[in-house]
């Protein structure tokens, strides 16, 4: 992830509200655990921006725990 700015964002609902929490990720190997972490009513967004553009991902954590 040499040219790569990523950050996740965890959202948790606080009744209407919503409450968010970033991260900045520096390899995948965090990137993995940051979403494995997440609980199942939280939702993750990832970002990776980089020289070819930007993409961003949204969905609910379904990572089994183990």
């Amino acid at each position: 992830m040499t040219d790569l700015v990523v950050s996740v964002t965890i959202s948790r609902r606080r009744g209407r509200d919503a409450e968010d929490r970033e991260y900045r990720v520096t390899s995948l190997e965090e990137l993995y655990e940051i979403c494995r972490k997440a609980a199942p009513s939280e939702l993750v967004r990832v970002s990776l921006h980089g020289p070819e553009g930007e993409v961003r991902l949204s969905f609910a954590s379904l990572i089994r725990k183990s």
